[in-house]
């Protein structure tokens, strides 16, 4: 199920869904988990001097 989809059948807005699971692992776990977030960005965009 997505995230979506579990906060709308939980009758959660997103965010409020996200912070309550968050909270939820955290305290039943101790910690949050650290998660492989998927493939590095493969070039560094350009940021102009200020």
């Amino acid at each position: 199920m997505l995230v979506n989809e579990a906060a709308a059948a939980s009758g959660a807005a997103k965010a409020l869904y996200m912070q309550t699971l968050l909270r939820t692992l955290a305290g039943v776990g101790g910690h949050l988990p650290v998660l492989d977030v998927g493939r590095p960005q493969l070039e560094e965009l350009p940021i102009p001097a200020a």
